[in-house]
């Protein structure tokens, strides 16, 4: 039997990393790295956007894990924006977490949105899922 046709019940019998050797993945490992791809498309979708506008953005992986905080949104930025009232401007912080439709965040990541919102810091924290 070729090891491309293993069946997934036999697949995760086989260590990850003689899996990795032969270049086989179980049915969730094929969904996991389509997953990435996807969150990886959405992020760059959003950046493009984003410097069109004139806005940097400072950029977290999504397909790697961070050096940046644990809970640290995947896009970090700030924007001018003019008070209602008046002429003068104000820089806003803002932080976007992505997440594939249906995807949650983790534990950490609400808590760090929490520090985020609250006083003193008040950024403006969103999760994008499309």
């Amino acid at each position: 039997m070729k090891p491309e046709l293993l069946p997934p019940t036999m697949l995760r019998l086989v260590s990850p990393a003689d899996r990795a050797k032969l270049g086989l993945k179980t049915p969730e490992e094929h969904v996991a790295a389509a997953e990435v791809k996807s969150e990886r498309q959405l992020q760059q979708q959003i950046l493009n956007l984003l410097r069109l506008r004139g806005i940097e953005v400072i950029v977290s992986r999504t397909d790697r894990k961070t050096s940046n905080n644990v809970g640290c949104p995947d896009l970090i930025f700030a924007v001018q924006t003019c008070h209602p009232e008046s002429r003068l401007g104000y820089d806003r912080m803002c932080a976007w977490e992505l997440k594939l439709p249906g995807g949650t965040l983790s534990p950490e990541q609400v808590a760090m949105h929490e520090r985020l919102r609250t006083a003193p810091n008040c950024w403006r924290v969103s999760v994008i899922y499309s």
